[in-house]
């Protein structure tokens, strides 16, 4: 998924993301769920290394409730 966010350009990833439907969809909303909760549970779970870019694509990728990964 690193890869895929910093090879990627925002509007590719906004491209992709429209196009899911089914276990894509399901399976995207899955992992936005757990990282949800795992931010709930506890801030250091989410430490990462991405660029600032990076996690807002990811941002756009998940579909975050309140717009944001962090």
């Amino acid at each position: 998924m690193h890869t895929y966010l910093s090879e990627s350009s925002i509007d590719q990833v906004a491209h992709d993301r429209a196009a899911f439907a089914g276990v894509s969809l399901h399976n995207a909303e899955l992992l936005r769920d757990q990282i949800e909760a795992s931010e709930k549970a506890n801030k250091a779970f989410l430490h990462h290394v991405a660029s600032l870019y990076d996690i807002n694509k990811l941002d756009v990728f998940l579909r975050f409730s309140d717009g944001n990964y962090t």
